[in-house]
């Protein structure tokens, strides 16, 4: 009998050595060790990349603290949490994770009171010998299904965490934005029984040298990842700076070897001609990366190209696309009187990239910013733009919101921001008391503070939109007494499936800005400051422009503005994406298409328009419309320091660009959309005259016995050396 408990005692202390070892579970070149509440993803070595331990409701006060890890089969884990700071004492929590091959799953499970606020709710995860880098958003390259213009489709979020030998990829089910070294913001899913809820995060656990499209592709199975770059920011090279070249990467995502990969490169210009065409077979060991240099034609003048690589294996397809260009360097002279400036940009790449890009392509002015950086770096002016709400005082004491109003305007003139544009496209004429709210809870104390002060900041209006009752919210705020208390309007001039030249009311350019000019007369005249202007670039989208269409509108929509005589024209924006998701892939919101690049910084057509644009009008004066006997003939000339200049175009078809159909398809590109070009006859004094397209290719035709025939069409032409 001694002996027998002797035995039993030997094997409960054997039992209890055991539970006290982590749990281990194996995967592909992975592995997992659990330990108490504590989950560690490791490399093959075993050593650690990731720890996982547990959840934060965030916005309640409950937590994950500890808890106990037991397997549930030979490829998962259980983990049953204890809870702190539960005054409820009915929080609970458990987490599944199970590990296949290179992915770990993480299935957490939630159940709190129904007037819990979990909608914070955060895992708990950590950099265990890895670092942790920066979000990559991923888009999946997509063929049009009505054969329009290739897009991306959303492809997922990834964070990576790398080790020395292994990267583990975070994909981000929840915002990507609330996250932080420690911690990461989940969806939670609401399960039948109430107060449960759901969310599951996966890791993806690659080789060390595993690029971010390489990983998005081994996540969601696809055999072949592509992706193209080169070695300038933007995909912009300076004329005469070199050849221009990108690089392609191709990657065999998957665990076997793959063999006769068929590659196809080609590129064209901006006239549709094919300048390469460039296919070869690719063999391929499992993870292995090629790179692929290839060569543009000449970069010493202007030009566009656009460029795309496919890769086939095994009955699957993928490609990729971008744009390269050449831009011709120019000083902007003239830079301090120009009317041209932008509304909003991301630092993507890197902010010093982009004040760079807005010297270069001749920015002057900045929605919001600070003057002392973009002065210096780019030899522009910024003015500052703030949110407004009605009530966003109230219940406050006075005296928080007067200290709140006298620092923005002190910081204002530390700034150097010559104006104020307060609040963004509220529709004062819905209600009279809101106009009245903006005028005596804001305007007016503003104007008190900026006299006692002797601010040197001027108030604009806020944005009024065309599209949002502009004129009638003008109207509104002139009747709330507001007009005296501003120095100009501030106006956005949206605009749908028509040229920015067409008249009518609503979303109309020409046409909203004459009529807000006619009641700002009647009001009272005050100069106009267009802070917003657009040529969204939704892919495949009938109210929206094309990637060509949205380039020649810039053109005019910044020769219109400087004809109508406004102060500032403000492009929005810089980039593609949006504030609170930038660098972000969503095809089905116009949002996320408004940019001069796009969401990775690749420079679109529209780029190339604004700077050839600007270059134009640098110390362009006396703006004027010009008048034909054709009466579909359209024309702005200016005295330019380079001699007469005429931005020519032709109307014959109309303004409508598009209409509305299920099945419509932009044009790519490179396709010339319009189908009448006409051949007219000027006058010159000159053997030849310039013409400048609207990506800013110049070339020179010849003029015989003081005649020159110019082909027009709806695509704006600017012209040096006519006698109009």
């Amino acid at each position: 009998m001694r002996a027998l408990l002797i035995l039993t005692l030997l094997g409960l202390a054997v039992g209890r050595l055991r539970a006290a070892e982590p749990l281990r579970l194996s995967g592909a070149d992975c592995g997992l060790e659990a330990d108490g509440a504590t989950v560690m993803l490791t490399d093959a070595a075993r050593q650690p990349l990731l720890r996982l331990d547990g959840l934060t409701l965030a916005w309640s006060p409950p937590h994950t603290s500890g808890g106990r890890a037991g397997q549930t089969a030979p490829d998962t884990v259980r983990v049953d949490y204890d809870m702190a700071d539960d005054p409820t004492g009915q929080v609970r929590a458990f987490a599944l994770f199970r590990l296949t091959g290179r992915l770990l799953r993480a299935e957490y499970h939630l159940t709190a009171p129904p007037d819990a606020n979990v909608g914070g709710t955060m895992i708990l995860r950590r950099v265990a010998g890895s670092a942790m880098g920066a979000l990559f958003k991923s888009g999946l390259w997509t063929r049009h299904a009505h054969g329009g213009v290739p897009f991306e489709a959303n492809d997922g979020v990834f964070r990576p965490f790398a080790g020395p030998r292994a990267t583990a990829w975070e994909v981000i089910g929840g915002n990507p934005n609330w996250a932080n070294d420690n911690a990461q913001h989940v969806h939670l899913t609401k399960l039948p029984n109430a107060g449960d809820w759901t969310a599951v995060e996966e890791f993806l656990v690659t080789p060390a040298a595993t690029s971010p499209a390489a990983a998005a592709a081994w996540y969601h199975g696809r055999p072949l990842a592509l992706d193209i770059d080169t070695a300038q920011p933007f995909n912009l090279f300076e004329a005469g700076a070199g050849t221009p070249e990108f690089t392609v990467h191709l990657t065999n995502a998957g665990e076997q070897p793959a063999r006769r990969i068929a590659l196809s490169v080609w590129a064209r210009d901006f006239d549709g001609r094919r300048v390469l065409d460039h296919s070869e077979s690719v063999d391929l060991a499992a993870g292995e990366t090629r790179s692929f240099k290839l060569a543009l034609p000449d970069g010493n003048r202007q030009a566009m190209w656009f460029v795309e690589a496919g890769a086939s294996f095994g009955g699957h397809e993928c490609f990729a696309r971008t744009n390269v260009a050449v831009l011709e360097p120019f000083a902007f002279p003239h830079r301090e009187q120009s009317i041209v400036g932008l509304s909003a940009w991301f630092p993507v790449p890197s902010e010093a990239a982009v004040m760079d890009l807005c010297r270069r392509i001749g920015v002057r002015w900045f929605r919001s910013g600070d003057s002392r950086v973009v002065g210096p770096k780019v030899g522009a002016v910024a003015n500052w733009h703030s949110a407004y709400e009605p009530d966003a005082w109230k219940g406050k004491p006075a005296a928080s919101k007067e200290q709140f109003l006298q620092t923005t305007l002190a910081d204002c003139d530390a700034r150097g921001n010559p104006y104020w544009e307060l609040g963004n496209e509220w529709d004062l004429s819905k209600d009279p008391a809101l106009a009245r709210t903006y005028v005596d809870d804001w305007l007016k104390p503003i104007a008190r503070l900026r006299a006692a002060d002797k601010s040197r900041v001027e108030m604009l209006t806020m944005g009024f939109a065309n599209g949002f009752h502009g004129v009638e919210t003008l109207r509104a705020l002139h009747a709330a007494g507001g007009w005296p208390y501003v120095r100009g309007v501030a106006y956005h001039l949206g605009r749908g499936n028509v040229t920015p030249d067409a008249l009518g009311s609503g979303w109309f350019f020409l046409g909203s800005l004459r009529q807000a000019e006619a009641v700002i007369a009647e009001l009272g005249p005050k100069p106009v400051y267009l802070t917003e202007v657009y040529a969204c670039t939704k892919p495949n989208s009938w109210w929206h422009d094309s990637q060509r269409r949205a380039a020649e509108n810039t053109v005019l929509t910044f020769a219109l503005g400087l004809a109508e005589g406004v102060k500032e024209v403000c492009f929005y924006q810089l980039q593609d994406s949006v504030w609170y998701d930038v660098g972000g892939v969503n095809p089905d919101d116009a949002e996320y298409h408004f940019g001069l690049l796009d969401r990775r910084g690749t420079i679109k057509p529209s780029l190339l328009a604004y700077a050839t644009i600007v270059r134009a009008l640098d110390g362009a004066t006396t703006p004027h419309y010009l008048t034909f006997p054709d009466q579909a003939l359209r024309g702005i000339g200016c005295d330019t320091p380079d001699g007469p200049m005429a931005i020519l175009w032709d109307r014959t078809e109309g303004f409508v660009q598009s209409t509305q159909s299920a099945d419509y398809a932009a044009t790519e590109p490179w396709v010339d959309p319009w189908k009448s070009h006409k051949t007219v006859s000027f006058a010159t004094a000159q053997a030849e005259v310039t013409v400048v397209d609207g990506i800013g290719r110049r070339t020179t035709i010849a003029a015989h016995d003081g005649k020159v025939e110019l082909t027009l069409s709806g695509a704006p032409l600017i012209v040096y050396g006519l006698r109009l």
